[in-house]
């Protein structure tokens, strides 16, 4: 029985990469950063900064809006 390597997703994990990431991560592993950003173009720079800008919503503002909105309740 082999290891499956992490560059290599099984099929369980495979339905959870959509196929775009998948050939840009082939194009990367063959042609390097520079190739990939020449293939992927603006649409990889704004589907990279669209999932920062989700995940640091998320992470940061989120829970800040939170805290902020239970701790105003407990001085009223």
């Amino acid at each position: 029985m082999s290891d499956p390597s992490p560059t290599n997703p099984t099929k369980k994990r495979r339905f959870l990469m959509p196929q775009w990431i998948l050939e840009a991560n082939e194009v990367r592993k063959q042609d390097g950063m520079k190739g990939m950003i020449k293939k992927g173009g603006w649409r990889l720079i704004a589907a990279f900064f669209i999932f920062y800008l989700i995940r640091d919503t998320i992470l940061y503002v989120i829970p800040f809006m939170l805290g902020a909105n239970c701790l105003t309740d407990m001085f009223q």
